[in-house]
């Protein structure tokens, strides 16, 4: 039996079970789909509602429903994103379930981004990611051709999808289910304006492994090549050189092929976003001339480090917390919760980011620190430290709040 044969709708059915299991612990576990119901709500009853999501299966009664738009902050601008429902969610697990004997044959050496069964893996194509740039920079590739495919998700042809597809299933069942998703509908109900249900919805967890499928000829071309390293991540891009010639013809090599061949395009050279940053560019690394900012990283051809604007964005979402109108503890709460994942993700034994992060911990401290003294002030008319106390006290007393956020940047110890 060929894997053709083996993904079926049949095994959709007996994969929802697992696929249950891989979401139902999914941090955002209140968001709700047009159904009102969110992962928090299915768990009180989830033996009966997974029950009845598999007879609906086995019956042929089950639809997708439409998808909630949803329109939250992106920098100066709002960016559009679409929620399906829960029950939507762990079909489309399943299907991702079944199709992963698939999975290796479209994960290029090029490509970086991992099809991701638990939320928790999301990222962990990333610190990979950095280790090759930073190596094939040391061979000598210093030569950087950084671009993204303008509006990837939205420009994907619906038709060349489907037909890549099914060259990988033939059971027309589970077809069906791949056109809805593919086929997508946003409930216009909810007064947002800018719908746009064109290409391939981002909410899926589908998404990554059919963007790595429309792109995998993409991919396939510039290995071909031999003379140059690509390190794509869905639709951002750096394509390394050992020589500025050639990483100009590689801006003509790339924009051309996806126009030509999936109908993409990417930013032309030197050109600004709406946010005033160049999206296509050639820069030098050789820890002199300039720097590239790739998925949250910042290489300047000899270190790793974190760019200072991610610095200052944590920050500012830390200020904001701390003008909240939540309690001293809920606000320590959000913030340990939010600054040790961001610290957990910068740890890696390849990067350069301990200054980074010590001075990052060390100016919330100051920030927290601040925050308490100032509402201390507002209540009492006082200073909390009014009489002399030395620095040791003064530590002895915001750990005795729990305000210490110094612990968070501790690297963890390397096994052996």
């Amino acid at each position: 039996m060929n894997k053709k044969e083996l993904i079926t709708f049949d095994r959709v059915i007996e994969n929802i079970k697992p696929a249950w299991r891989q979401l139902r612990g999914h941090p955002k576990k209140d968001t709700e789909g047009v159904d009102g119901e969110s992962i928090a709500s299915f768990r009180e009853c989830e033996s009966e509602n997974i029950e009845l999501l598999i007879k609906r299966l086995r019956d042929r009664s089950f639809c997708f429903s439409k998808l909630k738009p949803v329109s939250i902050p992106k920098g100066s601008k709002k960016r559009l994103i679409s929620i399906p429902c829960v029950e939507d969610r762990i079909v489309s697990r399943s299907i991702l379930n079944v199709l992963s004997d698939i999975c290796d044959k479209y994960q290029t050496d090029s490509n970086y981004c991992p099809i991701v069964k638990n939320y928790s893996d999301e990222l962990s194509g990333v610190p990979k990611a950095g280790a090759s740039i930073q190596s094939f920079i040391d061979s000598g590739y210093i030569y950087a051709f950084e671009t993204d495919i303008i509006n990837f998700f939205p420009n994907v042809n619906k038709e060349k999808m489907i037909d890549m597809l099914k060259k990988e299933v033939g059971d027309g069942e589970l077809l069906n289910l791949l056109d809805q998703i593919i086929n997508f509908q946003i409930d216009d109900s909810y007064g947002i304006e800018d719908i746009i249900d064109t290409g391939l919805s981002q909410g899926s967890a589908l998404s990554p492994l059919l963007a790595n499928i429309y792109l995998n000829s993409f991919d396939l071309m510039v290995e071909s090549l031999g003379d140059v390293r690509m390190i794509r991540y869905v639709d951002d891009l750096v394509i390394l050189c050992k020589s500025k010639e050639r990483a100009l013809q590689m801006e003509e090599i790339v924009s051309k092929f996806l126009k030509d061949n999936l109908c993409l395009d990417i930013h032309p050279l030197g050109a600004l976003n709406g946010s005033g940053k160049i999206k296509t560019n050639i820069v030098k690394l050789d820890g002199r001339s300039g720097s590239l900012v790739f998925l949250g990283l910042k290489f300047d051809g000899r270190r790793i480090t974190i760019p200072s604007e991610s610095l200052d964005k944590k920050r500012k979402e830390v200020i904001e917390t701390l003008d909240s109108k939540s309690n001293l503890l809920d606000k320590i709460a959000d913030i340990r919760s939010s600054l040790g994942g961001f610290i957990r993700h910068y740890q890696q034994p390849h990067y350069n980011t301990k200054e980074n992060i010590d001075g990052l911990v060390d100016s919330i401290q100051c920030l927290i620190e601040s925050s308490f003294v100032s509402s201390y002030k507002d209540i009492f008319h006082s200073h909390p430290f009014s009489r002399s106390v030395n620095d040791d006290q003064k530590k002895k007393y915001w750990k005795l709040l729990g305000v210490d956020m110094h612990k968070l940047k501790e690297w963890p110890k390397v096994k052996k």
